[in-house]
């Protein structure tokens, strides 16, 4: 067994400096002599060598002990050497808020080169929010006035138990089913932004967002929509004036492109793509950025049935507001006539305005249209 002489080892909370001699290894001089630097990053181990000789990595090994359990942690694999300049890591070697005992092991000698006492700073404790509400659905029918002015049948809502909700936000999802009355609760959130989601058996998928503040609990009543009776679009797939699928508002938002001609007939936020796109009269389409694009005719405020639509992504805001684009692409002809397309930017210290384009195959109609903006 060769002989070591342990120098020096200063112990503190954050690292420690071994520095020894070893004697009895292959060398070409008569002792080894190695400095060794031991430290924690959070609950990682670092092993640093300042200077001296170089040793195998299969002779290193570290041992940790805390909570009265000791844990060995061996250099090799790789192999190879630890020499100056060298650094060893160990991912979450150490107990969190606890004493953890440190020692670097030279093993064919079984002696000792370095050791230390770390004790990990606690990782902040993020102060988190709760997200708590109501999800209600389609109940009992009961008469109203819907868009158009004309008078159809809307069912009343009620709470809706046992639907899924799911909160997104903060790099992570997390979901509840709702209790009696509808209710749920989710707690642990993050500070952020969430969307809200809420899905029934038999129902379309209904979103809104909140945000969730420290030590705080957002309130939000999620409302999941009947699609045959709360849609605002259709499609007609087959060009004979029916409608062939119905999008409630959540659904329009994330459709994405669809066959056919597609028909907006309340207002909305939306972003659409079809072979042909109609926005009826009166409707207006809100979003922080409008795009419309369509392989044949797009209508947007046009004679008949389609005039005086609004297209906005105008924004407003104490200090600076910021409006979004809106971009119309169409095949054929684009007719805006009468139409209101808004892309502005108010704040109080200033504001950027949106671009407003459209691309036409067959030729743009403006007559009585309006842009702020104007068209780039």
């Amino acid at each position: 067994m060769g002989v070591i002489l342990l120098l020096a080892v200063f112990v503190v909370s954050a690292s420690a400096i071994g520095i020894a001699y070893v004697g009895g290894v292959d060398s070409d001089a008569d002792e080894v002599v190695i400095s060794a630097d031991l430290s924690a990053n959070g609950t990682d181990l670092r092993v640093d060598h300042l200077r001296g000789d170089a040793l195998p990595n299969e002779a290193l090994a570290v041992v940790v002990r805390a909570n009265g359990n000791a844990t060995r942690y061996p250099f090799a694999p790789p192999l190879g050497e630890f020499a100056p300049g060298d650094s060893r890591a160990f991912p979450d070697a150490l107990a969190a808020n606890e004493s953890n005992e440190v020692a670097l092991y030279h093993e064919p000698s079984g002696e000792q080169i370095a050791l230390a006492t770390l004790t990990p700073e606690p990782e902040p404790v993020t102060e988190t929010g709760s997200i708590e509400g109501t999800v209600v659905g389609p109940g009992a029918a009961s008469m109203r006035v819907a868009s158009g002015a004309s008078f159809g049948v809307r069912q009343v809502a009620t709470p809706l138990v046992g639907a899924t909700v799911a909160v997104d936000g903060a790099g992570r999802v997390a979901e509840a089913t709702t209790g009696s009355r509808g209710a749920y609760r989710i707690d642990g959130l993050e500070p952020a932004e969430y969307e809200v989601s809420a899905a029934a058996s038999g129902l379309a998928l209904s979103a809104t967002t909140v945000d969730v503040d420290p030590d705080e609990t957002a309130t939000t009543t999620v409302e999941v929509l009947d699609a045959a009776i709360d849609a605002v679009a259709y499609v007609d797939r087959d060009g004979d004036g029916d409608p062939d699928e119905q999008y409630t508002p959540v659904e329009l938002a994330f459709l994405g492109s669809v066959d056919g001609h597609l028909v907006v007939y309340d207002d909305v936020e939306v972003t659409a793509a079809a072979d042909r796109v109609t926005i009826r009269d009166g409707v207006t389409i809100r979003a922080d950025g409008v795009s419309l694009e369509s392989g044949g005719n797009l209508r947007v405020g046009g004679d008949l049935n389609a005039r005086g639509a609004t297209v906005t992504t105008a924004a407003r805001d104490w200090i600076f507001a910021s409006a979004g684009d809106i971009g119309l692409t169409v095949g054929g002809t684009a007719d805006l006539r009468e139409g209101r397309f808004d892309a502005t930017g108010v704040g109080l210290s200033g504001g950027r305005d949106g671009r407003i384009t459209v691309t036409a195959g067959s030729g743009v109609l403006t007559d009585g249209a309006s842009f702020d903006p104007d068209l780039a």
